[in-house]
Order: C-alpha cells, then sequence, then structure tokens
C-alpha cells in the first residue's frame, strides 16, 4: 500500500540536534567533561581551537567547542556510550573521527612544540641551574618515571601483558619531568606489565644519550632504574 503523500514533508530532511558548546556548561559539568577547571580547559582550548576548526560550515559541521567536550570527554571517560549521552547530538561514527582527528592534531602539530627536552646548551644550563636549586644535585636536567593509566581490558590475544602488579589493566607510561612541573618527554607504547627500566633501555630519549647527540648532563630516577638501565652521561 503507497503511503499519502503529506504536502510540505521532506522525507530526506535532515535534524540536527542541540550540540554541547564549552561556553555553555557550567564549571561542574565542565570538570566533569575534562577532568579540569573552566579556566584550564578554556586554556587548553584556545591552543587547540585552530588546529580542529573546520574551514567551513558546510554539512552543518560540528563545532570546535563540541569537538573539544568530545575528545576530552573520551580520553577521560574512555567510552562512546558516555560520549553520546553526555555531548548530544553526535553519532559514534561522528565521535571516532573527531577523536581520531584530535589526537592525530595534538601529536603532529603541539607535541613538537610544548613537549621538547633541552639540547641547546642554554637550554640545559637554564635546566640544570633550576634542578640544582631545588634539590641541590648537580647536573641533572630532568627526572624519569613511569606512571600507570588504567584502561579497559583490550581484545587481544596480548590481554594479560597489560595487567599490572595491581592486578588492573594499564598502560605503563614513562615520562621526564623538568623544573617547572612539565614533561619534556613521554613514551606511551607499552602494557602495564612491562617494569620502568625496559622502558628506559628501549626508548627514544636513551638513544639520544648514548650516541651522545645529548650529553653533558643527566636524568635521575628512582630505585628501580638500576646503573645498567638508567644512563648517567656527565
Amino acid at each position: 500500500m503507497a503511503l499519502p503523500f503529506l504536502p510540505g514533508f521532506d522525507s530526506r530532511q535532515r535534524i540536527f540536534k542541540h550540540r554541547a558548546l564549552l561556553g555553555s556548561l557550567t564549571q561542574y559539568e565542565i570538570r566533569k567533561h575534562c577532568g579540569m577547571s573552566r579556566e584550564s580547559a578554556m586554556d587548553l582550548f584556545e591552543v587547540i581551537e585552530p588546529h580542529i576548526a573546520h574551514p567551513t560550515a558546510r554539512g552543518h559541521a560540528t563545532p570546535s567547542e563540541t569537538q573539544f567536550l568530545t575528545a576530552m570527554s573520551f580520553f577521560r571517560s574512555g567510552s562512546f556510550q558516555y560520549m553520546e549521552g553526555t555531548v548530544g547530538g553526535i553519532s559514534q561514527s561522528t565521535v571516532s573521527r573527531i577523536i581520531e582527528r584530535f589526537s592525530r592534531n595534538i601529536v603532529n602539530t603541539l607535541l613538537p612544540t610544548y613537549l621538547t627536552f633541552p639540547t641547546t646548551t642554554q637550554a640545559m644550563n637554564h635546566a640544570k641551574s633550576k634542578l640544582f636549586d631545588i634539590a641541590g644535585f648537580p647536573n641533572a636536567v630532568g627526572l624519569v618515571d613511569g606512571t600507570h593509566v588504567n584502561i579497559k581490558a583490550p581484545r587481544t590475544q596480548e590481554e594479560h601483558a597489560f595487567v599490572n602488579r595491581k592486578l588492573v589493566h594499564s598502560i605503563n607510561v614513562q615520562v621526564v619531568d623538568s623544573f617547572n612541573y612539565s614533561f619534556s618527554d613521554i613514551v606511551v607504547r607499552w602494557p602495564g606489565s612491562t617494569h620502568d627500566a625496559f622502558i628506559w633501555r628501549h626508548c627514544g630519549l636513551r638513544d639520544r644519550f648514548e650516541s651522545q647527540e645529548i650529553d653533558d648532563c643527566w636524568v635521575l630516577g628512582n630505585s628501580e632504574y638500576n646503573y645498567f638501565s638508567l644512563l648517567f652521561i656527565g
């Protein structure tokens, strides 16, 4: 049976749901989405916004603020379903594209600017001086350690490798911290069961020390890094 024709009705008409914008959320909602204060979220958005904004509004493009909230909420929760229920008006496929694009821009555009290990003589001397003022330890430019970032159990044959010593699934992330509480190097690739010393032995920063691309400085680690795994060059 044919459907009756309804004047003014277009079956191809698209309906756009309301999408959350950063400026419309309360302090509590921003902290729930992003895990930071409104001020910190706005500062981060100003940095990333030029790299994620669509050049035109064709096709009702997702606003930059909604993209930012989508990615930050996913990074905080790890759940596509959480995203769809809280940001609103976004399909799972759109969420996936936003997260992929957001992550690619951070890695390719922002990390080389904000995540840099001191290599020039001036930068090294500045880092050495600041760290010496804090702890009185000479010739050090950074401190290395590992931190576990909890994840959901991955659906792979190597699932057991992600179980750390506390029996939870995680990624063991190696970071090198500087005098001003900022990261100067980061390695995010090893499952939670991997030992800190192993990660150091197989990281690019250690290779740069070993090849003497970086020299005349030390990186300090805790007791989990033994003499043979941490490379000290004085």
